[in-house]
């Protein structure tokens, strides 16, 4: 009898163990997973603030809700996607900023597939 007893408290806790594991391991994922969304937002963000930094100030003015490092939250002419994996659109046609797109580093956008820019004023230099 106390075989039994013992024999099924054992498999009891190698069930628990196995559980517990195979919870730790999805947290792990879960974690990282929300860590590397984390850091493309930060790219994003500071790809948007190193190109608004280039912009004329009036231009710089015009975009005074780029702040922070989440630019899907409340930053003017962002739209994230529905996931909220990045920026699918940046659409500042209506603002008339002025300046160049050489400051833009495009490749810090993956999920961008919407871009417009229809009053844009580009200034025209070589370097």
């Amino acid at each position: 009898m106390a075989f039994k007893i013992l024999f099924c408290s054992l498999v009891v806790l190698l069930v628990f163990l196995l559980h517990f594991a195979t919870f730790a391991s999805s947290t792990t994922s879960s974690v990282t997973a929300t860590a590397e969304v984390g850091k493309a937002f930060y790219k994003e963000a500071e790809a948007l603030l190193n190109w608004k930094a280039s912009l004329d100030n009036q231009s710089k003015s015009l975009l005074s809700s780029w702040v922070g490092d989440r630019p899907c939250i409340n930053w003017v002419g962002i739209t994230c996607d529905e996931l909220e994996l990045g920026v699918s659109r940046l659409n500042l046609s209506s603002f008339g900023l002025k300046g160049t797109l050489y400051n833009l580093n495009f490749s810090s956008f993956p999920n961008l597939h919407t871009l417009s820019f229809t009053k844009l004023a580009l200034w025209n230099y070589s370097r």
